[in-house]
C-alpha cells in the first residue's frame, strides 16, 4: 500500500471511529465502507462496519460483513466473538453453540475464552439443553473459578433447574468479585425468594440502591415488603416512576391498597393495569 493510499485509509477509519463515538452510526458506516474499498484485505473496516450495524440493529447486514471479515481472516478471534454476539442478538442459539466451538479452537486470550464459555452456557440454557450446560459449567469453573460473569450465567442455569440453593451460592461468589453489579444482587434475591428466605429483601434493597431506576428491583422489594403495606406501595410507586407502563407494579399496588381498605384507589390501579395490558378480565 502506497503512502497516499495508507493515509487515505487511516483518515477514513479515523473519521468513522470518531462518528461512532458520537453515536452517529449511519454516518460512520459511510466512512468504513469507503475504507473497505481502499483496502479490501484489512479486517478493520469490516469489524467496525459490524459494530456500527449492530448498534442500528441491522443484524442481517452486519452478518454479511462479518462473513467477509472471516473470509479475509478466517482465524480472527474478535471476528468470531462478533459473530457469536450477532447470533445471540438474532436468538439463533444453535449457531451460537457452533460458533463457540470454532472460537475455542482459534482463541489465544483468556478474556476471549471466558466470554466464549459465558456465551455457550447461555446458548445451551436457551436451547433448554441444561445437562449439556452443566458440563460446560463444570469445565469453565475449573478453569476460571473467579470469573463473576461465568459464575452468574452458571447460577441462572441452576435457577432454571430449580436448584435454588446452588444458584444462591454461585451468585454469592459472583457478588464477592463484582460487589456493585446490581443484577447479581437482584438475581440472588430472586433465588432466595424462591426458597422463601427473608434475606431476599436485603438483596432487592441493595439492587435498588445500585440501580434506582430499574422497575424490577422496586417491584420485588415491594412484594417482599408487604408486611409493611405503606412501604410496599412506595416501592411500587418507584417501579411505576421507572416504567409508567409496568403492569405488574399497578397490579401489586392495587392489591396493597385493597388490603389497606383504600378501595377506590385500588380500583384505579387495577383499571390502569387492564388498560395498559389490554385485558378485560377482573382482578381478584
Amino acid at each position: 500500500m502506497t503512502s497516499s493510499i495508507r493515509n487515505e485509509y487511516r483518515d477514513l477509519m479515523s473519521s468513522g471511529k470518531e462518528l461512532y463515538k458520537l453515536k452517529k452510526y449511519s454516518d460512520s458506516i459511510k466512512f468504513f465502507k469507503k475504507a473497505m474499498k481502499v483496502d479490501k484485505k484489512t479486517p478493520g473496516p469490516f469489524l467496525w462496519l459490524v459494530k456500527s450495524l449492530t448498534k442500528l440493529r441491522k443484524f442481517d447486514e452486519a452478518l454479511y460483513y462479518n462473513d467477509i471479515l472471516l473470509t479475509v481472516s478466517p482465524n480472527h478471534h474478535t471476528g468470531w466473538l462478533q459473530r457469536i454476539g450477532l447470533f445471540c442478538s438474532m436468538y439463533n442459539f444453535s449457531e451460537v453453540v457452533i460458533c463457540c466451538d470454532k472460537a475455542f479452537k482459534i482463541s489465544k486470550f483468556e478474556s476471549s475464552f471466558t466470554q466464549i464459555y459465558e456465551y455457550k452456557i447461555n446458548a445451551l440454557m436457551n436451547l433448554n439443553k441444561l445437562e449439556d450446560a452443566k458440563k460446560i459449567i463444570k469445565e469453565s469453573l475449573k478453569k476460571f473459578p473467579n470469573n463473576g460473569n461465568i459464575l452468574a450465567v452458571s447460577a441462572s442455569v441452576f435457577e432454571r433447574l430449580e436448584e435454588f440453593d446452588l444458584a444462591v451460592s454461585l451468585y454469592t461468589s459472583a457478588i464477592k468479585i463484582q460487589p456493585n453489579n446490581w443484577r447479581f444482587w437482584y438475581n440472588r434475591g430472586i433465588n432466595l425468594w424462591h426458597l422463601k428466605n427473608t434475606k431476599s429483601r436485603i438483596n432487592f434493597k441493595k439492587a435498588t440502591m445500585l440501580n434506582p431506576k430499574n422497575e424490577r428491583c422496586w417491584l420485588m422489594l415491594g412484594i417482599v415488603s408487604e408486611n409493611n403495606l405503606h412501604y410496599a406501595i412506595e416501592c411500587f410507586d418507584n417501579a411505576i416512576a421507572a416504567n409508567s407502563k409496568y403492569v405488574r407494579a399497578y397490579e401489586n399496588k392495587g392489591r396493597a391498597l385493597e388490603l389497606l381498605g383504600r378501595l377506590e384507589e385500588s380500583r384505579q390501579c387495577y383499571a390502569l393495569a387492564m388498560d395498559i395490558s389490554g385485558r378485560n378480565n377482573d382482578f381478584v
